[in-house]
């Protein structure tokens, strides 16, 4: 697959990753992005019997949207995003890894419109994130640009998790202020809410 590359600033670029690609580079690149995080590797707990039943179920979800990216800095490949769709409204962006040498640069930041834009434009409702309570380079940047908090977790494999969503559609995103009790809804909310 031929893709073109699509500009972050100065010489950062974005492109579409062809899946086997992506996979080769992600598994070498992901234990160096994430060198020093603790994590459980769930693949490690559980028997052959259980590997089983996941590849079994996993095979009955047909083949859900699937976006992944390179990250690259002039012709070095410098970061990866990858994400899949969630349901028939949601995509769930799974994974974004910078090199050290190339973080707090405005990478991300610069890279997370120009998502959203591909996401939208596929028709999705929302985009949902989990990320580390502390993990600041990304939830910051999130809430900047429209991520509200939408849930807490206790996760076995990564921890407290924050739960991010993005919604497309405005009024969605005031029912989301109202529920959380940040904003008394106006008139036409308070009709599609059924409060008049």
């Amino acid at each position: 697959m031929e893709s073109v590359r699509q500009p972050l600033f100065g010489d950062y670029t974005f492109e579409l990753a062809e899946a086997s690609a992506f996979k080769i580079f992600f598994e070498e690149s992901r234990p160096v992005v994430f060198e020093n995080k603790v994590s459980f590797h769930l693949h490690d707990a559980l028997t052959k019997t259980e590997h089983e039943n996941l590849t079994r179920l996993g095979s009955r979800m047909g083949e859900p949207y699937r976006l992944q990216l390179f990250i690259n800095k002039g012709d070095e490949r410098i970061g990866w995003f990858t994400g899949v769709q969630h349901d028939r409204e949601t995509f769930y962006m799974m994974n974004t890894g910078i090199f050290k040498l190339h973080q707090g640069k405005g990478i991300y930041t610069s890279l997370l419109p120009k998502m959203l834009s591909l996401l939208q434009a596929e028709g999705f409702q929302k985009v949902t994130s989990r990320h580390n309570a502390t993990n600041n380079q990304i939830l910051v940047p999130k809430l900047k640009v429209g991520f509200i908090i939408s849930g807490i977790e206790i996760n076995d494999v990564f921890g407290l998790m924050v739960h991010l969503t993005y919604f497309f559609n405005e009024t969605r995103r005031q029912v989301m202020d109202f529920r959380t009790g940040q904003n008394v809804p106006d008139d036409d909310l308070k009709k599609l809410l059924n409060l008049t």
